[in-house]
């Protein structure tokens, strides 16, 4: 997975979250070496809004946690 915040790098603001979640899968298949997923899990937190209320919630969800 590329580095956040780096130009065509898609960032969630908290709303269209299926528009998000696509274009971030794209982006995760087509630059990850990592098969299983964790990887792009993992750096999901930090295609949120830094300091919103959405990256707070991503972090203690259930499915991020495992």
């Amino acid at each position: 997975m590329t580095r956040p915040l780096r130009p065509g790098v898609p960032i969630f603001r908290g709303s269209d979250v299926t528009r998000f979640l696509h274009k971030y899968e794209i982006l995760a298949a087509f630059t990850s070496t990592d098969h299983s997923g964790s990887q792009a899990v993992t750096m999901f937190q930090y295609c949120c809004v830094e300091g919103s209320d959405v990256r707070d919630t991503v972090v203690m969800m259930r499915g991020y946690v495992k």
